[in-house]
């Protein structure tokens, strides 16, 4: 198992298990978070998990090989799970970050934290800001003659 930390569990990594450790073809890989007492079993195809016995024999002759194939399986768990979290769970977008740091500095107030973590929280903040900016504008006045 290696472990790694891109996302702020303390203990994550990766357990291959079931019968491909004995040399057969039904194996998941495990994701595995031990400090929270969680596991998820990922079953894979016999294609994806023919790829993946060969990639884990490469590595065993060749350790640069199995530290590239680390590097690379490590970086991409972090969007797989960002992707499966429900929405109000997933952290805000780009686009919201650079616009709540260009409206906020505008309004001469801070982001709230929750909202640099959260995609609901960065919502609800852009749309106070937008309506505080909006009521001092001719922006608040274009709402209210759409709204008949």
């Amino acid at each position: 198992m290696f472990r790694m930390n891109p996302i702020g569990l303390q203990s994550i990594g990766f357990n291959f298990s079931g019968a491909a450790a004995s040399g057969l073809l039904n194996m998941s890989v495990m994701l595995v978070a031990a400090d929270f007492d969680w596991f998820l079993d990922v079953h894979l195809d016999d294609d994806l998990l023919d790829a993946l016995l060969v990639q884990i024999e490469r590595g065993r002759a060749r350790p640069s090989v199995s530290r590239t194939f680390h590097r690379r399986l490590e970086s991409s768990v972090p969007d797989a799970i960002g992707s499966a979290l429900d929405t109000d769970l997933r952290p805000p977008s780009e686009s919201q970050r650079a616009f709540a740091t260009r409206i906020a500095a505008k309004l001469q107030t801070s982001v709230p934290a929750a909202a640099w973590r959260y995609r609901t929280e960065m919502s609800i903040f852009l749309d106070a800001c937008v309506e505080e900016l909006s009521r001092g504008s001719d922006l608040g006045r274009y709402r209210k003659s759409t709204r008949r």
